[in-house]
C-alpha cells in the first residue's frame, strides 16, 4: 500500500479512488480488493489531501485547466 501511495504522491484521494476503482485487470490479474482501495484512499487523505488543504487548495477530481499552461509554454520553446 505505501508503495502505491509513494508512486502516486501527486494524486489526491478522489483521483486515487477513481483510478483504482476503474482499473481493468488483464491476463491473469485480479480486481483490486475493495479493502486495499479503501486503505490506499485513507492513506492518501492523510498525506496528499492534508497537504493540499494546508496550502489552501481544494480536493477535486479534475485539475485546474491553467495547470497545463507551464507545460504548453515549455513545449513551445522547443518547437
Amino acid at each position: 500500500m505505501s508503495a502505491v501511495s509513494e508512486k502516486c504522491s501527486k494524486l489526491n484521494s478522489l483521483q486515487m479512488r477513481r483510478i483504482l476503482e476503474r482499473y481493468e485487470p488483464t491476463g491473469n490479474e485480479t480486481l483490486i480488493p475493495r479493502e486495499l482501495i479503501e486503505a490506499v484512499v485513507k492513506n492518501t487523505e492523510k498525506t496528499a489531501d492534508e497537504m493540499a488543504l494546508s496550502e489552501g487548495r481544494e480536493i477535486r477530481l479534475e485539475e485546474e485547466p491553467d495547470l497545463l499552461l507551464p507545460f504548453l509554454l515549455q513545449m513551445t520553446l522547443f518547437v
